[in-house]
């Protein structure tokens, strides 16, 4: 699936993994925990920007306190 393909600039597990530098283990657990939510889009996981922007955002503000 290409991104022209998906909606809304929704991004894969992958992608979302390599954007932050994370593994894909660890995108995949944190959306399996509920930390990031994802779309199911038959047997992928897509993330939307404004859910990969509020887990950004809260993550800086666990990081800074």
């Amino acid at each position: 699936m290409t991104n022209q393909n998906r909606p809304f600039g929704a991004k894969s597990v992958e992608e979302v993994a390599q954007e932050l530098g994370a593994s894909v283990a660890s995108i995949r657990r944190y959306v399996r925990a509920g930390r990031l939510k994802a779309v199911k889009v038959g047997r992928r996981a897509l993330v939307l920007p404004d859910e990969l922007h509020r887990f950004l955002t809260g993550r800086e503000a666990r990081i800074a306190a």
